[in-house]
């Protein structure tokens, strides 16, 4: 496939399943895992309030159908047509322990498949403890182009009143692989700050790297950078009313001497969710979500369009789920 603008940072998945609402809307309701309102959470999210109002492009036609069977269990299928993205039909579900009617609790165990090609997406989230989270995604399988996907992360995250201990774990194996681990501190409700230890590992030749991370945030409006000696992160998010919201980024990478400036909007209505985006790269793109609550189902659409090579890319997605009633 040519290149888009920059496949490093906007190229299309090739592989991974379209995002979806298959979580029930009482996911949250997990008994004894009430996170303190000053603990900041992990450096993997320092961005997140401005990743979260930037568009998710959608390749081609999309099909989705999920049905909760219970607060605890929701099983879904997926049809997807696409050039870019690998087309077919994915079966999957979610399934978490039920202390009540209304009350679930962890192990979550999210996971789908093609049962023609056997690629799965597999996902766990655990709370042996209130302070003590462990994750897991696995993919593998074999995809279009003879493609065959083994990728595992593995995280644990020790979460106390103020501050989050982080270790991580990417495709471990004896020749390659990678290790980080992350510390960051909540020193008021304001402001946090920390740093991140990076170990790779490759055909036995160890490389080590340290990230220094901030973020000071207020009601409506955050600003969080990361910078090590190769790279730098800096994200702004300003929230200007309770429908309305904007982001900017700016990515530089001194190992692949690419630098991308990113700005972002979201325009929130009662039933229907407005992306947009525009980049360094006259990259130029937009999203619309409407929801039908009445019909129990969405709809959504998305188009990108780069200026300097003059690809554009639309997609439409449709969506029958029984959580939306």
């Amino acid at each position: 496939m040519e290149k888009f603008c920059d496949e490093n940072l906007y190229e299309l998945p090739k592989h991974r399943p379209p995002s979806s609402t298959i979580f029930s809307p009482n996911i949250c309701h997990l008994r004894g895992i009430t996170l303190s309102p000053l603990n900041p959470g992990n450096i993997a999210n320092l961005h997140k309030k401005t990743r979260d109002i930037m568009p998710e492009w959608i390749e081609g036609l999309n099909f989705r159908c999920a049905l909760n069977l219970d607060v605890h269990k929701t099983v879904c299928m997926d049809w997807l047509m696409g050039n870019s993205t690998p087309g077919g039909f994915r079966f999957g579900g979610m399934y978490c322990r039920k202390d009540n009617d209304s009350i679930t609790k962890t192990p979550i165990i999210v996971g789908d498949t093609n049962p023609s090609t056997l690629a799965t997406n597999f996902h766990v989230l655990f709370h042996p403890l209130p302070q003590i989270k462990l994750e897991t995604k696995i993919q593998t399988g074999r995809f279009p182009n003879n493609l065959d996907l083994d990728d595992t992360i593995g995280t644990a995250e020790f979460l106390s009143k103020s501050s989050t201990i982080s270790l991580a774990l990417y495709n471990p194996k004896r020749e390659t692989g990678r290790m980080t681990i992350g510390f960051l501190h909540n020193f008021n409700k304001n402001f946090c700050a920390g740093a991140e230890l990076l170990f790779e590992w490759m055909k036995n030749k160890p490389q080590y790297n340290l990230a220094i991370a901030a973020r000071y945030s207020e009601k409506r409006n955050s600003i969080a950078a990361t910078i090590s000696n190769s790279a730098l992160d800096i994200s702004i998010w300003h929230q200007s009313n309770d429908l309305l919201q904007f982001g900017a980024s700016l990515i530089m990478d001194k190992r692949t001497s690419r630098t991308l400036g990113s700005l972002c909007y979201q325009y929130e209505m009662k039933d229907t969710v407005i992306k947009g985006l525009i980049d360094s790269d006259w990259t130029v793109g937009c999203t619309y979500t409407r929801q039908l609550k009445n019909l129990a189902s969405a709809i959504g659409f998305s188009i990108l369009f780069c200026i300097p090579t003059n690809k554009f890319h639309c997609g439409l997605k449709f969506e029958l789920n029984s959580n939306l009633k």
